[in-house]
């Protein structure tokens, strides 16, 4: 699924919804704003105090921006920090993208749909396509046709949304969808080989330090007991689990 939530200056977002859409879109978030008429991109966030955190700084820091923020349920590639969105098409726009693009991903890919997207298409196109009518007519029909999403955020704090209409905006913030309201199933791709049903709390979810490896906090053993600090990773055996993504 995937969910973008495009935050105007005037608006705020609540940690409330910001919690619920990270639960439906466990596969790691990031977002993307202006400062000083430079483009800035923080992402590959897995744990979502350091994600929140992140944000509101950087709300403190450029009040004027716009935001664009991603959070991921991946369908294919890697889950991890490059994958997470926005991408860079260029040092000047940012690109997120919401569903699943009728292109052909081999199998095993590292790489999302999105990525190849954004490698093969995006970066081919000229540096200024979205002040060409061309180009976003195709964009819109190709959003449209992949029952897609596409929003651009560039360096001078424009945001360009694809197939707008089936998101919807609520008090200065555009949603892609309704994730954020109830929190939704995981994905398969980030829990293949970890036996989870989709039922499980998203706190209870954890990343090895060492591995990248995910799995249920449940699977921990401590070091030493009562610690629950350093805890062994049940896929590579090493001691370097610290952070368990546990509150918000």
């Amino acid at each position: 699924m995937c969910i973008i939530a495009v935050k105007t200056p005037e608006s705020h977002i609540t940690k409330r919804a910001l919690h619920t859409a990270w639960g439906s879109n466990p596969d790691g978030g990031g977002f993307a704003y202006t400062y000083h008429n430079t483009l800035v991109v923080e992402k590959g966030f897995f744990v979502f105090r350091k994600f929140y955190k992140a944000l509101r700084l950087a709300e403190e820091k450029s009040p004027d921006s716009n935001f664009l923020i991603h959070m991921r349920i991946a369908s294919s590639g890697d889950v991890n920090g490059p994958m997470t969105h926005p991408f860079l098409v260029h040092n000047r726009l940012a690109f997120a993208h919401n569903g699943i693009l009728g292109i052909e991903v081999p199998e095993n890919s590292k790489l999302s749909d999105t990525a190849i997207f954004c490698e093969s298409v995006l970066k081919r196109l000229p540096k200024y396509f979205l002040e060409k009518s061309e180009f976003c007519v195709m964009l819109e029909m190709l959003a449209k046709g992949n029952f897609s999403k596409f929003v651009f955020l560039s360096a001078s704090n424009v945001v360009t949304i694809f197939n707008e209409s089936t998101g919807h905006w609520l008090n200065g913030i555009w949603y892609s969808n309704d994730s954020y309201t109830t929190r939704k199933s995981y994905s398969p791709v980030s829990y293949a080989g970890y036996g989870l049903s989709g039922d499980e709390d998203i706190d209870e979810r954890v990343q090895c330090d060492y591995c990248g490896a995910f799995f249920p906090a449940n699977e921990l053993e401590d070091t030493v007991a009562g610690t629950g600090y350093y805890q062994l990773c049940p896929a590579c055996s090493q001691f370097v689990v610290k952070d368990s993504n546990v509150g918000y």
